[in-house]
């Protein structure tokens, strides 16, 4: 008691109880429990385990393995330095690699592929059971199956994988046959190799060709100017002959130029459509030409002044000189850009030894899917049972004994039949 009457007693705080873990009892109980349940599904558990390890084993051995052929290529950009751009941006890079993969993966190459190998020609057992129901399904519209090569390109395209970083280009084919894997990853590399170099040298010649029918049309178009504003002719016939001599060098010139044109023809083939219009350039300069021979055959009959004629005729050679010297610069630089290059191989495609995935690695994981299935089905199954295999079980539930000592005596035995 305090000196004002009142208690000094104060309640002491409420502790909380922690949890304890389990008790040993508790353990053994449980550690029961599965043995129990582990005996109760023993022959379950056993036979789906091995029910599922021998599909995966038939599985296994009934599909044939998949081998996978690796090749890669380098990109080799000219040695030559002069119009070089060694400042070269990422996106370059980033481009270059999108069209390598865009080439690779085109249907021209994988064609190629397959005409070079001819897959679909080699001989093959044909199923009469499987024709008969292709054919009926066919004439049904209800499946539509494509020529062999067809399912070749389609097979090859689906199945082939380029990744392309930068300059290094790494290619890969999957296959049942590593033979056939192999030999189908070195002609693609084979057939990348042309296609590529003519796909770019197709667009620089393309350009080039633009070009150098603008500037030639220019010039002619100059040259008809010059020739139609000239005055009244002399009567030097020794200088007038030395410039129909120096015209016919400018039509050697002019031949020269479409030399050069011929050249991408030939390279591009007879039926592309730049060849065409190579073709439509070749005729118009061949047009011109004519055309202005006719001038120059009217400048005879009125007998143009020398001096003003060899004026013409330096201008217009300094011309064609000029153009010759840009046709010259374009091919050097054709040379030595940088998308202008050759690709040389890195990896051989050699035959891989052994499959993607061994038939070890399948048993095992197949056996391991079983076993982790047959235990899932086990305790879904022992949880859906409604027998009691023993008393103990019984026990287990109810959390009390239920088992009573009977004794031998036979009155007891005899009043317990009565009350019953």
């Amino acid at each position: 008691m305090t000196s004002g009457g009142r208690s000094s007693y104060r309640p002491r705080p409420t502790q909380v109880a922690e949890p304890h873990a389990f008790t040993r009892d508790q353990a053994k109980q449980t550690l029961r429990q599965v043995a129990r349940f582990f005996r109760r599904q023993k022959a379950f558990i056993t036979i789906t385990t091995l029910a599922i390890a021998l599909t995966t084993a038939a599985m296994s051995y009934a599909l044939a393995p998949v081998y996978t052929a690796t090749a890669a290529i380098v990109v080799e950009r000219s040695r030559d330095p002069l119009l070089r751009d060694e400042r070269e941006r990422p996106v370059a890079a980033i481009e270059l690699a999108n069209d390598l993969r865009d080439i690779i993966r085109s249907r021209p190459v994988i064609e190629a592929v397959v005409d070079k190998l001819r897959p679909h020609e080699r001989p093959r057992r044909q199923s009469n059971v499987m024709t008969a129901v292709f054919e009926t399904l066919d004439d049904l519209g209800l499946f539509s199956l494509p020529p062999l090569r067809e399912r070749y390109i389609r097979r090859w395209t689906k199945s082939l994988l380029v990744e392309a970083d930068g300059d290094y280009v790494t290619i890969s084919l999957e296959d049942e046959d590593p033979e056939i894997a192999a030999a189908v990853l070195s002609s693609v590399v084979e057939a990348q190799q042309r296609r590529y170099v003519d796909v770019l040298r197709a667009s620089h010649g393309s350009q080039l060709r633009r070009v150098m029918l603008s500037r030639v049309q220019a010039d002619m178009a100059a040259l008809r100017g010059t020739l139609a504003s000239l005055s009244a002719p002399t009567a030097n016939s020794s200088g007038y002959t030395v410039a129909l001599a120096q015209l016919s060098a400018i039509r050697s010139m002019i031949s020269d130029s479409e030399d050069q044109f011929s050249s991408f023809r030939i390279r591009l083939g007879p039926d592309h459509p730049e060849t065409i219009a190579a073709k439509h350039t070749s005729d118009t300069l061949r047009e011109n030409l004519s055309a202005l021979a006719q001038d120059v055959q009217t400048l005879e009959r009125t007998a143009i002044r020398s001096e003003e004629m060899q004026l013409l005729i330096r201008f217009f050679a300094e011309a064609v000189d000029a153009a010759r010297k840009n046709l010259d610069k374009s091919e050097l630089h054709e040379r030595s850009d940088t998308r202008t290059v050759s690709l040389r191989i890195a990896e051989q495609a050699l035959p891989p030894i052994a499959p993607d995935v061994s038939r070890i690695l399948q048993l095992a994981i197949g056996f391991a899917a079983g076993l982790i299935f047959a235990v899932g089905a086990a305790i879904i199954r022992d949880r859906l049972s409604s027998s009691l295999t023993s008393i103990e079980d019984v026990e287990n539930i109810l959390q009390s004994p239920v088992r009573v000592a009977l004794g031998s005596n036979r009155n007891l035995a005899r009043s317990f039949r009565s009350y019953n």
